[in-house]
């Protein structure tokens, strides 16, 4: 009985996938036919992991099984780390990097915050996104916060943008400004993965064919002042002392777009 049950299980996986290669090979198909990019369609969070250098307090582990689980979760984020460095400088995603040899050492770069390290210029675009989205749920900035995030992480900041800006504001207008006083720690990425996202006839026009997804630390102290109508800030409310914060936010692209990375997610320590 045990084993018609796992045969049954597993010729469902394999009608699923089937299924699921023919109705790609109908995308393709008729991808000329359709008036909407089918590339661009919302994609679940790739496999990105958050790597931990001990065990949670919370977790209560069993010694050697957790920290051996721990461990391999660890190693196995640093391989495919490097595997999808690999693809992407050998799409030629890094400027001036070209890959002569499958194991050349940059590719085990991804959370180097070295200056010259091959993710160190996507770090700066990071970090320059990272700023100009929290500036823009501040001031209500409706278009630029749509432009340089998407999915689960738009909706909450557009929510966050809404509670600060209602469209019936109250009697006494308020004006709130972000800040980012300084970062307590260089941005890292922890973990990257790039796997075909683009499977079109024709190649794309600029760029590659493969998705990025990014999981990045940030670390610094910020404030977020709150005015009054006469511009006299009002010290109970937002953050208006100095306040270290630590966020680890997913970003996307899709490397055929000439885009901007998107802050698709978040993660946290603790889940």
């Amino acid at each position: 009985m045990a084993s018609y049950t796992k045969t049954q299980r597993k010729s469902a996986q394999d009608q699923t996938q089937e299924e699921g290669i023919q109705l790609l090979q109908r995308m393709i198909s008729q991808e000329h036919m359709l008036q909407e990019d089918i590339w661009a369609a919302p994609v679940e969070v790739l496999d990105l992991h958050l790597p931990q250098s001990s065990l949670s307090a919370k977790s209560k582990p069993s010694a050697v099984k957790d920290a051996a689980a721990l461990a391999w979760a660890n190693a196995r984020n640093s391989f495919l780390n490097a595997q999808s460095m690999h693809a992407l400088a050998k799409d030629g995603m890094f400027p001036s990097i070209h890959i002569q040899r499958p194991l050349s050492l940059p590719i085990f770069g991804t959370r180097s915050t070295k200056d010259d390290a091959w993710i160190a210029p996507w770090r700066a675009e990071f970090l320059d996104t990272y700023k100009k989205v929290n500036t823009a749920v501040a001031s209500g900035d409706k278009k630029a916060l749509k432009a340089l995030t998407t999915d689960a992480y738009q909706a909450s900041a557009q929510a966050r943008l809404r509670a600060y800006h209602p469209h019936t504001p109250g009697p006494y207008p308020t004006t709130y400004k972000w800040k980012l006083h300084q970062l307590n720690a260089p941005v890292r990425v922890e973990s990257i993965r790039a796997i075909q996202g683009h499977y079109g006839l024709q190649e794309p026009k600029t760029g590659s064919r493969l998705l990025v997804h990014a999981l990045v630390r940030f670390e610094s102290t910020q404030t977020l002042h709150v005015y009054g109508r006469n511009g006299a800030l009002i010290k109970d409310q937002g953050q208006p002392v100095p306040k270290p914060v630590k966020e680890f936010l997913v970003f996307e692209k899709r490397m055929w777009y000439d885009g901007p990375w998107m802050i698709k997610d978040q993660f946290y320590e603790d889940a």
